[in-house]
């Protein structure tokens, strides 16, 4: 069965522009996690969420901030 995970994670990596984008991925990602119960799709929402709110508070910075806690994210 084939997953949207990899591009819901890329699409919530990204500039998301207002809170409806950012209510979609996260929906999407909900629907997985009640399909498929799996430990990436927990993981792939908290670094989404994790984007978001960093994104949020640095979006003067053009650094470009990875957290340890999501950098190795099995999203297959």
């Amino acid at each position: 069965m084939a997953t949207l995970l990899w591009p819901l994670f890329v699409l919530g990596n990204t500039g998301l522009e207002n809170e409806e984008q950012r209510r979609f991925v996260l929906d999407r990602l909900a629907n997985i996690q009640k399909t498929r119960n799996l430990g990436s799709v927990k993981r792939t929402i908290d670094a989404v969420k994790h984007a978001f709110v960093t994104k949020g508070l640095f979006s003067s910075c053009n650094k470009a901030w990875v957290h340890e806690t999501y950098r190795y994210i099995s999203l297959a």
